[in-house]
């Protein structure tokens, strides 16, 4: 992967400068890899799987952190942490061949655009977007059709691109849900053999779209006037990626570019251009192989939730003999064997042999809660005890305490 200067006119070409790369901290990817959903810090640290049961394909984050991903024929709404809040159905039916593609969440995080496929006798096989509501899965307004790529400008206006014929433009914008009859076309790129699936920065000062016949080309533009009106400067390219470039994301401050190639996700500067065209310094390179579809966002990747057990309340040694040890565990999956303990010195006295002795075990299930069982022929003699104490296991997790009547 390469980047060149003014190679496909569109505009006159610009000067060449060069800018040190500026990572903001705080940010975070959220991409697709191996048919989930995970996150990342902009440089492929901190990496965390969000989802465990594959089959996704897309997915976005709002400026808050809520992500809209897709799997199958639904689009799915995920918390940070990966929990499934939602689950909605779409245009497509249930042919999840046909979409939903480029989920795309609202920065607010209250609508999702997502782009999907539709066949009829008298159309064919035509191209929409279509909007839901984030919080209910309502779809309101019309679907678009032609143009395809949603990309956010604000909350309530995207850029289309991907021009359904050789007579529209590449580039139009739409605000969710309007007639589709009211877009506004804005530029095109013919030299470019045409642009598509792009992205624009918060501010509006940069954008970078996929081009060329076999996409092996990705531009980047400056804004010079108003959105929709004034068409944007090219500014330069990049090219010789390693398969076809796809998916272009813009960092929430406009100076940083994510994007996948067929070996996974890739990130780089970006000049700042609010004056003029510039070059970045450097071209960036692969953070996360085997990744696909990153989307940027300002909130950060969570931190670790560090798997834990303990005694779910106050309890007796007595009732817990015979209804069983309530426990509680976070950050652990659900099947997770837990197993009681009693020392080696606890079973000598006991008369339990000379070992260590698990006298207890059961599993976690889906919740926090959970119940484990005293073993039976061991009962009899714990019965006789005033106090008792436990170790508890439950994967990484461990936990001390004693039991008393």
């Amino acid at each position: 992967m390469k980047f060149h200067k003014a190679l496909l006119p569109l505009l006159a070409a610009c000067a060449l400068t060069f800018v040190l790369p500026v990572q903001a901290s705080a940010d975070s990817l959220v991409y697709v890899k191996g048919g989930d959903v995970w996150l990342s810090a902009p440089d492929g640290s901190r990496q965390t799987k969000l989802t465990d049961d594959g089959g996704y394909k897309y997915a976005s984050q709002s400026e808050s952190g809520l992500i809209a991903a897709s799997n199958g024929d639904r689009v799915i709404r995920l918390s940070r942490s990966g929990t499934v809040e939602a689950s909605f159905p779409t245009a497509v039916g249930s042919n999840s061949s046909y979409g939903p593609f480029d989920t795309e969440i609202s920065p607010d995080g209250k609508t999702i655009a997502y782009e999907y496929f539709q066949y009829s006798y008298f159309w064919g096989l035509r191209i929409g977007v279509a909007y839901i509501n984030a919080g209910t899965g309502e779809h309101f307004g019309e679907t678009h059709t032609g143009w395809s790529y949603p990309s956010w400008i604000d909350n309530q206006r995207l850029i289309h691109s991907g021009a359904p014929n050789k007579l529209s433009s590449d580039v139009m914008i739409r605000k969710a849900g309007e007639p589709n009859n009211l877009a506004t076309d804005w530029f095109s790129h013919p030299d470019a053999g045409g642009v598509r699936d792009g992205d624009i920065s918060r501010d509006g000062s940069v954008l970078a779209f996929v081009a060329g016949e076999n996409d092996e080309f990705m531009t980047i533009y400056r804004r010079t006037g108003e959105l929709g009106v004034d068409v944007p400067e090219y500014c330069y390219h990049y090219g010789e990626p390693n398969g076809k470039f796809d998916d272009p994301a813009i960092s929430p401050d406009g100076r940083m570019l994510a994007w996948n190639e067929d070996d996974g996700v890739h990130v780089g500067p970006l000049p700042d251009m609010k004056a003029s065209c510039s070059m970045p310094g450097s071209e960036g390179g692969l953070v996360v192989a085997g990744a696909s579809n990153p989307d940027w966002g300002p909130t950060s990747v969570p931190s670790p939730v560090k798997p834990s057990v303990g005694l779910a309340g106050k309890q007796k040694l007595g009732t817990a003999l015979v209804k069983g040890l309530k426990l509680q565990v976070t950050a652990l999956e659900a099947g997770t064997p837990v197993r009681v303990s009693v020392s080696k010195a606890t079973a000598r006295r006991l008369g339990l042999g000379r070992k260590a002795r698990v006298v207890a075990s059961g599993k976690t299930a889906a919740g926090p809660a959970v119940r484990v069982r005293f073993t039976g022929h061991f009962l009899h003699k714990l019965r006789k005890a005033n106090s008792l104490p436990l170790s508890v296991t439950a994967g990484a997790a461990r936990a001390v305490f004693t039991l008393r009547r």
